[in-house]
């Protein structure tokens, strides 16, 4: 990753060679996990859920939870699942949590470790670095491979959820998230509601809160502590790729927090 950028500049992937010859993304399950997983990151393709920062939404929440969890036990462990280009992940290093970030893409995983190498040198503070590995959420054996024994205390999902189309899909990701969660574990979600998403093209399809409610329900181990209207911001660009912060656009969303309240073998 050679990339060096001095300390006034932001870290951007567009600054990051291109991962060459890796292999392609197996086994993707829908239209939108296909451009999520690989064309998303190409050159020639915008990017649209990279701001260039943490998610507005997700920076608020996590400053809360971040605030009652380490008073209450001290340094903690994070998984960002669908962590795209690191930047989620990075703020909760920075927070002080030991965070691991997984996605489907080989290429996103790329340059979120080469972003972070650059991230790493701007700071003025010695902060643990967030580590990154691939991995299929819809694959509980490529999870368990990824994270081995570990089990997290704070599970965060920034648009993942809303790519799953199918109740079979949305069960196996459930059974994912009990591989990584524990007794009290916080599930913090923000994706897009029913006004925001589209059953076709590019943008996933919307959630309603009763599905939230009803697929982190008690009888799935879960808890919703609170389910309240949110916005996602959407990043427009230039033609040539660079960020029109201006001309971001707000999608409505749904932010949830969960806990995990028992614990399920996965097979």
């Amino acid at each position: 990753c050679p990339v060096i950028l001095p300390a006034d500049d932001p870290v951007r992937f567009r600054s990051v060679p291109m991962l060459q010859g890796a292999s392609t993304n197996t086994k993707p399950r829908s239209q939108h996990q296909q451009f999520f997983a690989s064309a998303a990151y190409s050159e020639a393709q915008d990017c649209p859920w990279d701001i260039e920062e943490a998610q507005p939404a997700v920076k608020r929440a996590l400053k809360a939870i971040c605030a009652s969890s380490m008073a209450e036990r001290g340094p903690l462990r994070a998984v960002d699942v669908g962590c795209g280009l690191g930047y989620h992940a990075r703020l909760l290093s920075e927070q002080g949590w030991d965070v691991l970030g997984l996605d489907l893409s080989h290429e996103a995983i790329h340059i979120a470790r080469c972003l972070t190498s650059d991230w790493a040198k701007l700071r003025k503070a010695h902060v643990q670095l967030p580590q990154f590995s691939r991995a299929d959420l819809l694959d509980v054996s490529s999870v368990r491979t990824a994270v081995g024994s570990r089990k997290f205390d704070l599970i965060l999902d920034a648009a993942t959820y809303h790519c799953f189309s199918t109740g079979v899909e949305r069960d196996t990701y459930l059974q994912t998230l009990r591989l990584l969660a524990q007794q009290g574990t916080q599930l913090l979600f923000l994706n897009f509601n029913e006004s925001s998403g589209g059953a076709t093209g590019t943008l996933p399809r919307g959630i309603s809160a009763n599905e939230i409610q009803e697929t982190f329900n008690e009888a799935h181990g879960w808890r919703v502590s609170s389910l309240e209207p949110s916005t996602y911001l959407h990043a427009v660009r230039t033609t040539g790729g660079d960020l029109k912060t201006s001309d971001s656009r707000s999608m409505n969303a749904w932010l949830a927090v969960a806990t995990y309240m028992q614990s399920f073998e996965v097979q």
